[in-house]
């Protein structure tokens, strides 16, 4: 069984972080620097039995936007969630109005940035996916709060960005796999 990390309310998001400890295409043993790291690491530093944690890939990010498909936009007219995160997500647009100091979970308006109770597919920050663009650059999924709702929706998948980028609109989401 797998679980999408996401749905809990009021944490501060990671930010800044790189893809990995090393900056490059691969992980680093040991270290808890990288966003690949700390996914890894996750169900160890919280103790969880049971459990097995990695960064999302990017076939993983695609089941969840087929699962909200369906969901409409009720601030534009003829779009899905998916297609068009405006109003949805926490993008510039509404950054005086909600978070400026990037907790997920943030209601904009009648809690519209949680779609199926996953928090912040839109908005926030891009997340790091283990998805690679070519051998020098990973794929991030997602919008950030630097861009809008119709530029960067929930579905975008934006790559070539270097394993070693840590600027404040680069997050990630986690994947827990449950043993059952």
């Amino acid at each position: 069984m797998t679980e999408v990390f996401g749905v809990k309310k009021g944490l501060y998001a990671y930010r800044s972080t790189p893809w990995s400890a090393n900056g490059e295409m691969h992980e680093t043993d040991g270290t808890i620097i990288g966003a690949v790291e700390l996914a890894r690491n996750f169900y160890k530093i919280n103790d969880y039995s049971n459990v097995t944690s990695t960064l999302i890939y990017g076939v993983q990010w695609d089941a969840v936007v087929k699962f909200m498909e369906n969901i409409a936009n009720q601030n534009v007219e003829g779009k899905s969630y998916i297609q068009d995160s405006t109003g949805m997500g926490w993008y510039s647009d509404n950054y005086l109005n909600g978070n400026p100091e990037h907790k997920t979970g943030i209601d904009l308006e009648n809690g519209k940035n949680k779609v199926k109770n996953i928090y912040d597919m839109a908005g926030n920050v891009r997340e790091w996916t283990m998805e690679s663009y070519n051998d020098t650059g990973r794929f991030t999924r997602g919008g950030d709060y630097y861009k809008t709702g119709f530029d960067t929706p929930a579905s975008v998948r934006q790559g070539n960005n270097s394993p070693d980028s840590s600027t404040g609109e680069f997050g990630f989401r986690l994947t827990l796999y449950i043993n059952i």
